[in-house]
């Protein structure tokens, strides 16, 4: 819980700093740190529905582009991580420990439809492609012994 404060407070103070200099002409650099939400999953093995549940994690982002007047074009880099939360299946659920990464390659087109004030509107689309990785997935088991 404290993680995911600190990483809410971070965004926060970024985007309430955050001016765009895009609409302007030649090479720009831009960057992006934000909270990753990953949806829960079930898979499904013959009988066995297996059920993942992850944390909030972290996204971050670094894209190079060239803005020629209001349509811009850039390449970008993505990178997020979440980490597992709990894993079950036939009903039991058991704390998890591990992590899912991805990392992104895009190749991102703007226009910007420029105006007077601080805010440009814009409208994108992009092509890309990800690789996802499940690494280190560890299951506690919690076993209760009672003697008489």
């Amino acid at each position: 819980m404290k993680k995911n404060l600190i990483i809410y407070c971070v965004c926060a103070m970024l985007l309430a700093f955050y001016t765009s200099a895009y609409s302007a002409e030649g090479p720009y650099v831009s960057g992006n740190i934000g909270f990753a939400m990953l949806s829960d999953s079930d898979s499904t093995v013959p009988g066995i529905t297996l059920e993942s549940e992850f944390d909030t994690g972290l996204a971050l982002g670094v894209a190079l582009g060239y803005g020629f007047g209001k349509t811009r074009i850039e390449g970008e880099i993505a990178y997020q991580k979440n980490d597992f939360d709990k894993i079950g299946a036939l009903g039991v659920s058991l704390d998890a420990s591990g992590d899912v990464t991805a990392l992104a390659f895009l190749l991102n087109g703007y226009y910007d439809f420029t105006n007077e004030s601080r805010f440009t509107p814009y409208v994108s689309a992009g092509l890309g492609f990800a690789r996802g990785i499940r690494s280190r997935i560890i299951q506690y088991v919690v076993v209760a012994k009672a003697t008489l």
